[in-house]
């Protein structure tokens, strides 16, 4: 089996670099914090046990591969993880099987700076040691590192889905369990499928969207479930028209405004809610009759300011014979970006400007055998050029059986990450020896002339930058706000405010740097002439005028200091130098040569 990892920007491609090999990788969880700093967190497990590390992408990309901590030994069901908009914090979170499968314990491990002891956060009920697997698990970590929402939907009883959510401080080992949907005495129950549970999160705001379903299976529901840190708010429901197959969530990173794309298989309509109230809904795109909708997804696409709530859809569609991927705008213009070869593996992230698509070609429908991994990398505003280019190479002599694809884009820096996991088949289609190896290959947008995203979330101008103007820059270049912290300045101070980046002066000293000024800034010589100006002569000035007028009690040009050498002794001194230097030459005129 193989696990790669790869981070992307415009088309240039560096590695993929081998990171870290074992054997029968069975799940695989990466997150990427969207901070300067660019810390990657991943875990995965295999025969052995829970394997973790984290690293800094620019040293990844280089082909310095990280060591692995395992964090125990034994079978592993599920696994996720997360880590917090500036890097410093990061959590895995994992659950085990007990008392022959009936029984599932939630365990949390924290890294700040090392990863701690394993926790045993809670111990609950499952339908089948299959359930403990809560593929949907999510991990939010808040933005000040301490504490962290865990959410997933799983199997409880007779099949019906159960979402919950922990609020969990790993310090102090405590949490706060919400049982979201749906108790015994309740008339609905949740769709416990991944593709029907949704979470997104900026700040100290997360939300987590479900579906909800009577028992008598005569309607559905949306439901939106809005957290402001570990505080539950009232929830918000849309009755959605048929069965919504799939879901998708986004929230804005300046607002509390969020918007959700629900796909019915031949519909996609975008539901919006801004600060827990109810908005309205909105159809935006029809599948042509015999195509089936797959895969939406959605974020916010505007300039990044809390006035411009623009939002971007991005969806598959499928027929008998073909593949199309379609990216949808909040005006309702719709647009075919390319197709492609049915039963490709697809998946799609989305961050501010950002849009990653990632897909498999040369696809063996029999063996389920793929050769090849590509992936694309755009602006919103290029989406119709896009331009797909190898991840894994092709190889119909080595291909890979199997492929899971996981994506996110890093919103700062303008790049995506990618993880894949597959196992290698032999000629027959069946598995090898289930060898894996971690890849990790990076790719970041370069614009000769543009812009990046400072310490101080400034969109500031250079050569070599990330973002090709700065409204693009604007909607990526944002972070987190703590009511008591540090903030980094333009000429690279930490300094207290009330409205800060970072909560302590550590995390803050860690990353930030000045801003370079520009070329038109004051020479040495301008610096000097300022400096004797008001250091030397005005001072001098304002002094011995106010002597000789308050203690001498001087009139007219007399207040000024030292008068008789001013206006006496240097203009005679002048006109004396003058007269010498003229009268010589004159003098000189009247020689005769010998």
């Amino acid at each position: 089996m193989c696990v790669c990892v790869c981070v992307f920007g415009r088309e240039t491609l560096n590695g993929p670099f081998p990171i870290v090999t074992h054997t029968q990788i069975d799940t695989g969880s990466i997150a990427l914090d969207s901070s300067h700093t660019g810390n990657l967190i991943a875990a995965f497990e295999n025969s052995d046990g829970l394997f973790g590390f984290v690293n800094d992408i620019a040293i990844l990309k280089t082909g310095i591969a990280p060591t692995p901590v395992q964090f125990l030994e034994g079978e592993v069901e599920g696994v996720s993880v997360g880590i917090n908009t500036e890097g410093f914090s990061g959590i895995v979170a994992f659950t085990t099987s007990s008392k022959g499968g009936s029984t599932c314990d939630l365990q949390v491990i924290q890294w700040i700076g090392g990863f701690e002891d394993v926790w045993t956060v809670d111990s609950f009920a499952v339908e089948s040691k299959e359930a403990c697997k809560v593929k949907t698990m999510k991990v939010v970590v808040a933005d000040d590192g301490r504490s962290a929402l865990i959410t997933f939907a799983y199997e409880y009883e007779g099949g019906h889905g159960r979402v919950v959510a922990y609020s969990v401080t790993p310090a102090s080992k405590t949490s706060t369990k919400d049982v979201l949907c749906c108790n015994q005495a309740s008339s609905s129950f949740a769709l416990a499928d991944m593709t029907h549970f949704s979470v997104s999160s900026t700040g100290t705001i997360s939300t987590i969207a479900y579906i909800a379903t009577s028992s008598d299976l005569s309607h559905n529901t949306l439901v939106t479930e809005y957290y402001e840190g570990t505080d539950r708010r009232t929830p918000i429901e849309f009755e959605l028209q048929g069965s919504a197959e799939e879901i998708a969530s986004a929230i804005h990173p300046n607002s509390k405004n969020v918007v959700f794309v629900g796909s019915t298989g031949t519909q996609a309509t975008v539901y919006e809610v801004e600060s827990q109230s109810r908005l309205e809904s909105q159809l935006v795109y029809t599948a042509p009759q015999g195509w089936v909708i797959h895969h939406p997804s959605i974020d916010f696409s505007g300039d990044g300011s809390t006035f411009d709530l623009s939002w971007r859809v991005v969806l598959q569609i499928r027929n008998l014979t073909s593949q199309r991927v379609v990216s949808c705008q909040s005006s309702g213009a719709c647009e075919v970006v390319w197709e492609q070869s049915p039963n490709d593996v697809y998946v799609s992230a989305q961050a501010g400007p950002l849009t990653s698509i990632f897909f498999s070609k040369d696809v063996d429908n029999n063996s389920g055998r793929a050769a090849s991994l590509y992936g694309v990398f755009s602006f919103s505003s290029h989406l119709s050029a896009l331009n797909p280019f190898a991840v894994l190479p092709s190889s119909k002599s080595s291909p890979l059986c199997g492929i899971n694809v996981q994506a996110a884009s890093q919103a700062n820096t303008a790049s995506s990450i990618v993880a894949y996991i597959g196992t290698p088949c032999n000629a027959m289609g069946g598995a090898t020896l289930p060898v894996s190896t971690l890849y990790f290959a990076y790719v970041i947008n370069e614009e000769e002339t543009g812009y990046s995203c400072s310490p101080q979330l400034q969109c500031v101008k250079n050569t070599s930058s990330p973002f090709p103007n700065e409204g693009s820059c604007a909607s990526g270049c944002f972070g987190p706000s703590f009511q008591n912290g540090y903030t980094c300045t333009t000429n690279g101070q930490c300094v207290a405010s009330n409205s800060a980046q970072f909560p302590t002066m550590e995390f803050c000293s860690d990353v930030c740097y000045a801003i370079p000024t520009a070329s038109n800034t004051l020479s040495g010589g301008s610096v000097f002439l300022l400096v004797l100006i008001f250091g030397c002569i005005f001072p001098y000035l304002i002094i011995g005028m106010s002597y000789n007028i308050f203690v001498k009690k001087a009139q007219g040009t007399e207040i000024f200091p030292n008068h008789d050498f001013w206006f006496s002794t240097l203009p005679h001194n002048i006109r004396a130098g003058f007269r010498c230097v003229i009268g010589r030459r004159r003098a000189g005129d009247q020689y005769e040569s010998i």
